[in-house]
């Protein structure tokens, strides 16, 4: 910015070309970049919490809900109406936590 600001040939015919427009621009991609900066963390910090909820061992729902099936197929049988219901549901880990 400040290279056109200094180059006095700089002298373009659109406005949004000129060094007031463009300095008005960089403004406003400077804002929305530290607006991303700033909202990486928190983000980032929810996508941690979020796998170690779904995912985490022993504890993690994935886990928790298999353990769920494993005791309804222990329970009423492997082919009970009970456990033809919920061997239908599918927990896949798609990260590792641990």
């Amino acid at each position: 910015m400040a290279l056109l600001v200094a180059e006095p040939a700089y002298n373009p015919s659109k406005a949004d070309l000129k060094t007031v427009a463009l300095k008005g621009h960089f403004v406003s991609l400077n804002d929305a970049n530290n607006g991303v900066k700033t909202g990486a963390i928190p983000y980032n910090k929810a996508v941690v919490d979020r796998n170690k909820a779904l995912y985490a061992t022993k504890k993690g729902l994935c886990d928790v809900c298999q353990s769920a099936k494993d005791e309804v197929r222990s329970t009423f049988g492997f082919s009970s109406p009970e456990f033809k219901q919920v061997s239908k549901i599918k927990f896949t880990k798609l990260a590792k936590v641990d």
